[in-house]
């Protein structure tokens, strides 16, 4: 997956920001810990949100249909054709309760 370079940019100095953070605490700065956290995060978010990469995090429908079908229609065949049976089972199951009642009467 080619990534432009200012998002690499923006990774490492997120990556940078969030070992400084380590340090900072490691160190018992509380305050620089937090602000170089908040950035790293800020940084973090903004390239995950970042147009050229966001359009990456979405796929075709041909291609989920090609990933999910062999996984579901082995499983989905069955309960269909199961479904089906029941239903013709509850179907004769009416005329035939229909048909007793017609004779009784």
């Amino acid at each position: 997956m080619p990534i432009e370079e200012p998002i690499r940019v923006k990774v490492e100095s997120a990556l940078d920001h969030l070992n400084q953070a380590q340090a900072s605490l490691a160190a018992g700065n509380l305050l620089a810990a937090f602000q170089h956290a908040v950035a790293a995060s800020e940084l973090a978010e903004t390239t995950f949100f970042d147009p050229t990469m966001v359009a990456q995090l979405y796929f075709p429908d041909e291609h989920k249909f090609a990933v999910y079908m062999p996984l579901f229609v082995p499983v989905a065949v069955p309960l269909v054709l199961a479904l089906l049976r029941e239903l013709k089972l509850q179907r004769a199951r009416k005329r035939a309760a229909a048909a007793e009642h017609l004779h009784a009467d």
